[in-house]
């Protein structure tokens, strides 16, 4: 494929096909959600909705960090490495409903211009459903958080790099984190409703981020993209990941 694997992602979202490389997808027209635009602000203020345990068992997969707790803290406090399906969750609709009146409530203080898109997008349950569906037809899933945490992580890499990753390296990314949340506390102690809670929150921050780049890629917007890679490196440094610091190979993220 020509194309970056996230890039084809966030393309699907927001735009027909890119004029550099073709999407192997059937494209919709750009939507208004290309047009929201979330500050560093804006975007602390939603991953407090993510949740520290989430983001900091994401942390540790991409920085190789071990989990704080040992093996034998793990085994004493009577918990078990996670399984595969334990990265999954069972959704709840009532929790998704609630979860994006208030993402819509926190986006419109720092948007109030934006007041009436975000509320048609957000209410409407749009955005989580196009990026659900998108991962879905790519053989991932929205509802399962090491996913998410691979979609987060790579898509704000590409942002802040100004690069675009392949296929098998974000397989790669995606295995290295898997391979870590099973082995993480927070995601062992974690139930559905704040696994959902926090993978939604995520999956939309990622999707409006990643829907912004590709539309002022497209416009030409030089300004507006530096603004953009300024949020997001901020939003991730505040998390302690320098996304300048790290480079994507066969095995995943590694430090520089």
């Amino acid at each position: 494929m020509k194309i970056s694997y996230v890039l084809a992602v966030v393309a699907a979202l927001v735009v027909g096909p890119a004029r550099s490389a073709p999407s192997p997808f059937n494209q919709p027209e750009l939507t208004d959600q290309a047009a929201l635009y979330l500050s560093a602000s804006c975007q602390k203020d939603l991953l407090e909705k993510v949740g520290r345990p989430m983001l900091a068992a994401g942390q540790r997969s991409v920085l190789g960090n071990s989990a704080p707790a040992s093996a034998s803290t793990v085994q004493a406090m009577g918990l078990a490495p996670v399984a595969s399906a334990q990265l999954f969750y069972m959704a709840n609709d009532s929790i998704s409903r609630t979860l994006h009146e208030q993402i819509a409530g926190r986006m419109m203080r720092y948007d109030p211009k934006q007041a009436p898109r975000i509320q048609s997008l957000m209410l409407s349950g749009a955005i989580w459903r196009d990026y659900d569906a998108l991962l879905n037809r790519l053989g991932y899933s929205g509802r399962n958080v090491a996913d998410v945490l691979t979609s987060y992580y790579i898509g704000s890499w590409e942002i802040v790099n100004q690069s675009v990753v392949t296929p098998d390296r974000w397989r790669a990314v995606r295995n290295q984190v898997a391979r870590s949340l099973s082995r993480s506390p927070e995601i062992m102690l974690m139930s559905d409703i704040e696994k959902q809670r926090s993978s939604e929150t995520l999956g939309i921050v990622t999707a409006v981020t990643n829907a912004n780049r590709q539309s002022l890629t497209i416009q030409g917007d030089q300004i507006g993209l530096l603004a953009l890679q300024s949020a997001v490196y901020e939003s991730l440094m505040a998390q302690g990941v320098d996304l300048k610091r790290l480079f994507i190979t066969a095995r995943g993220f590694t430090q520089r």
